[in-house]
């Protein structure tokens, strides 16, 4: 029976040795369950393994289908998580637009990765995106941005200029529709759709 235990502490120990790798553990917040976090994660864990380095990233990646909190809810979560000094996570994937509510409690990235790492993003958005006081508080993941899609054709018809501000957007919009009413008093365009997805484009 001796024999048995040892046998069975022995196997378990060196499964344990076997097994034993550093994990970063990541979480993340997606509106898009198809978002590149998991590719990511998936391909960092790949080449890891491949150049024999002994890391693997876990990722708690929550979504709207697996997880009751909205955007805002996880943002005070992390800050929350933050406040009280919870080590339970390495990696946080924030929005950009987060690092003065989330750069008190994060690390100068400075101190930990090489000058080189961060010379890569300090001509970029990212000095701005992803700095707080003076410290550099996270790395680009994404670029988030907003683009207006125009319809050329009408904006030619009208003899206008692709607008470059909200005025702008206002006043070409308001003159367009005035026109169009002129020549059709049950004209349904519309001068402005926020609500649409440009993957119908």
């Amino acid at each position: 029976m001796k024999y048995i235990f040892i046998l069975i502490f022995l196997t378990t120990f060196i499964y344990k040795i076997i097994e034993c790798k550093n994990v970063i553990n990541a979480i993340a917040f997606t509106y898009n369950t198809d978002f590149e976090y998991i590719d990511l994660i998936k391909k960092f864990n790949s080449q890891a393994e491949e150049k024999g380095l002994d890391v693997e990233v876990k990722l708690n990646l929550l979504t709207m289908a697996n997880a009751t909190l909205q955007i805002n809810d996880y943002g005070t979560t992390i800050e929350t998580m933050l406040k009280k000094k919870n080590g339970k996570y390495d990696i946080i994937f924030y929005d950009n637009v987060y690092p003065v509510r989330y750069g008190p409690y994060l690390v100068d990235l400075r101190t930990v990765l090489p000058k080189e790492h961060i010379d890569m993003y300090s001509s970029g958005i990212a000095s701005e995106t992803c700095t707080y006081n003076d410290k550099w508080v996270g790395l680009p993941v994404e670029v988030d941005f907003n683009a207006l899609y125009v319809n050329e054709e009408i904006l030619n018809e009208y003899n206008q200029e692709v607008p470059e501000t909200w005025d702008d957007l206002i006043k070409t919009s308001e003159y367009i529709l005035k026109e169009e009413k002129k020549k059709n008093p049950n004209s349904d365009l519309k001068a402005y759709n926020g609500a649409f997805d440009c993957n119908n484009l």
